[in-house]
């Protein structure tokens, strides 16, 4: 199995000190359907972080921020901080599973005190 800690992204994005969706969107550029984006939000109450991965971001962060009862409904809102994108679903995957992982969390922590 390769190691997914390892994959590069098609084109990372650094969003450092919290950009506001619209902000962020201009920031990052276009981006074409068939890309698929791991990002990583902030809290703008709490020092929650939330990983995750998307083929629509700007639909996503509506979920996240206005609709749906889940887990990010208890932290809103939330912030775009970092994004990667990739070309096939599957590396995207394989992304957010190792943000989630000791390693990606440690990687996240690092990149965002650089910001």
């Amino acid at each position: 199995m390769a190691d997914t800690g390892s994959s590069k992204p098609a084109r990372p994005q650094f969003c450092g000190g919290g950009f506001p969706l619209l902000e962020t969107l201009h920031f990052m550029g276009s981006f074409f359907m068939d890309e698929f984006v791991v990002y990583v939000l902030a809290s703008n109450r709490t020092d929650r972080l939330y990983k995750g991965y998307t083929s629509n971001l700007i639909e996503r962060m509506k979920s996240h921020n206005a609709l749906g009862s889940g887990w990010t409904k208890r932290y809103r809102p939330w912030t775009v901080v970092y994004i990667e994108f990739y070309t096939t679903k599957g590396a995207a995957m394989a992304r957010e599973k190792w943000f989630k992982s000791t390693s990606g969390r440690r990687f996240i922590r690092d990149v965002l005190k650089i910001l």
